[in-house]
């Protein structure tokens, strides 16, 4: 079954899940009747910058002792079948720029290592799909895209990668789990490689948007980032000059605000997802404030019903948000939290700051919680990043819907020299205070494709008019008379 966006079209409870802690999911079981009660959390203590990675510790090794060479070639033989068995590994070695792979169900690696696309890498893991899926992976030399903003220049081939599956699987061309994905760039193209980040480009809408990212490799001249849906990548460089004046210069708007376009609700979570919504929300607020909205309505009045003041009776929202967290979280969870601290703030920063210069709108940020002693808090926090002025990040955090940007709580000092400067204070939902220290830029629409969006705004229209996921509940007293749809204690007996 697919794990992440599903086809609003089919009604029914989905296969429970609940909120995210790192990787892990909640048991296959009934959903809990109550708030999810966490552990009392340590407080973090704030270290400014972005955890080092140290290199390995140097074992001792006994001297090495001759060998039966039959026994080793034996060995080497069994374990090499055994590799096959379990991974598909896919070269492509004739310095060819075109290829053409399917993967099971087994996961692979695809490599391509000469030719113009040579460092190219995409590492399916075991499960990623259960049915046969065909990679085709083309490319082409461009100069230059309709869409692409003065501030940026292209340092890549046009990368086209296509997926084709079983007619299920093509509905969203999703897979179940996040991908690596490492592409390479031009250095010849490249005039500071500091300022280079890969983009999803869709010729409809000549429009940009980042990939997020997870590494670069200097030396190889790649950048890695995850993904599970994919289209046509491109390599975009920003000039070095206009990210050093972050902190100083450097003004930055999306135009996104969270008392227009955030959600009224809050995040207490669900029935179904009692940990929190929080990526379901800035992921759906993303979406329809770039693809829906337009000159209708926010997101912030939308789904207003019964009391307007109150949000506990806004069903529909909540269980929008709910369903859109059920899509993604799974995909969300396998960015594991040492691939987050892989990055310096530095890094971070710039790559969130180059994502709203070239695509115009807000950007998704991961947040963890590392301690000084190396361990990691448990869960984690989604937030926007919609503007960049006087040397700091402006965030729509859904656990404070309606802020204005002058709410401190919502700012993140950040400059071109230092990085993050302080943590981040939220939680992992309204009832969870916690204490953020290690941020990553994540990618939006290679996580999950537009199409599933879509369809369950097109549900949620109708508010979700025999499509539900949440049970119907009745409460009855035999003694009550009914007045209205709310049963009301007319015999005094505490009971309605």
């Amino acid at each position: 079954m697919q794990q992440g966006p599903y086809d609003p079209n089919q009604p029914g409870q989905r296969q429970y899940q609940g909120q995210q802690q790192g990787p892990q999911q909640w048991p296959q079981q009934n959903p809990p009747d109550q708030y999810q009660q966490y552990p009392p959390q340590q407080q973090p203590q704030y270290q400014p910058q972005q955890y080092q990675q140290y290199p390995p510790q140097q074992y001792y090794q006994p001297p090495k002792k001759k060998r039966n060479m039959k026994l080793v070639v034996a060995a080497v033989a069994v374990v090499a079948i055994l590799l096959i068995a379990s991974m598909a590994v896919l070269f492509w070695p004739d310095a060819g720029d075109d290829g053409s792979e399917t993967i099971g169900s087994q996961g692979g690696l695809l490599s391509i290592t000469s030719g113009a696309l040579d460092g190219l890498r995409i590492e399916v893991p075991s499960g990623a799909t259960e049915d046969p899926v065909n990679i085709d992976i083309t490319s082409e030399e461009v100069d230059d895209l309709p869409g692409l903003p003065e501030v940026g220049s292209i340092v890549s081939r046009l990368i086209t990668i296509n997926t084709d599956g079983s007619d299920s699987w093509n509905v969203f061309k999703m897979f179940d789990d996040a991908l690596m994905v490492t592409l390479p760039y031009d250095q010849d193209l490249v005039d500071d490689e500091e300022a280079v980040r890969f983009y999803v480009y869709d010729p409809v809408r000549d429009h940009f948007e980042p990939t997020g990212f997870i590494s670069q490799d200097l030396e190889a001249n790649t950048i890695t980032f995850q993904a599970s849906t994919f289209s046509q990548f491109v390599a975009i460089e920003v000039a070095m000059s206009l990210l050093e004046g972050a902190g100083s210069s450097l003004s930055v708007d999306t135009g996104f605000r969270p008392a227009t376009d955030g959600w009224y609700i809050s995040n207490y979570g669900s029935y179904l997802e009692s940990g929190g919504l929080c990526l379901g929300m800035v992921s759906y607020a993303k979406w329809y404030y770039t693809y829906q909205k337009g000159t209708g309505t926010g997101l912030y009045e939308k789904y207003r019903e019964g009391d307007l003041n109150e949000w506990r009776d806004d069903a529909t929202a909540i269980e929008l948000a709910t369903r859109v967290q059920m899509g993604v979280q799974g995909i969300w969870g396998a960015m594991t939290a040492e691939e987050r601290g892989n990055t310096t703030t530095k890094q971070t920063g710039l790559s969130i700051i180059h994502g709203m210069l070239i695509s115009g709108e807000p950007q998704l940020v991961g947040l963890k919680t590392r301690y000084n002693n190396g361990t990691w808090g448990a869960g984690g926090h989604a937030i926007l990043a919609y503007k960049y002025d006087n040397g700091r990040f402006y965030m729509y955090d859904p656990n404070e819907p309606g802020t204005d940007p002058s709410s401190n709580q919502q700012q993140m000092p950040f400059n071109y020299s230092t990085g993050f400067s302080r943590i981040y204070e939220s939680g992992l939902n309204v009832l969870h205070p916690l204490q953020f220290n290690v941020f990553y830029h994540a990618g939006a629409k290679v996580f999950s494709p537009l199409n599933a969006y879509k369809g369950l705004y097109d549900k949620a229209e109708t508010g979700f008019d025999d499509d539900a996921v949440f049970p119907d509940i009745e409460l009855t007293d035999s003694t009550t008379l009914v007045l209205g749809e709310t049963p009301v204690d007319t015999d005094a007996d505490g009971i309605r």
